[in-house]
């Protein structure tokens, strides 16, 4: 989990980073609407990340110990 972490965190967080800022401009518009979907959608990718990152390696880790305690391989 760890090797995962680190082989694709950077890029993970150098994709998002360049969505936010590319998105981060329609925030700045003159229409309600349209400033209201670049900020949702800024945000959205930043939860995203989040989860990325931090949720779901702990539910993989969680998972991995429940499914083995119900009979899975023993390694």
């Amino acid at each position: 989990m760890k090797r995962a972490l680190v082989r694709v965190g950077p890029a993970l967080i150098a994709t998002t980073l360049i969505l936010c800022t590319g998105t981060f401009i329609v925030i700045f518009s003159a229409l309600p609407q349209v400033a209201l979907f670049g900020t949702l959608t800024v945000l959205t990718l930043l939860l995203a990340l989040l989860g990325d990152l931090i949720i779901l390696p702990s539910l993989l880790l969680a998972g991995g110990r429940f499914f083995n305690s119900l009979g899975g391989s023993k390694k």
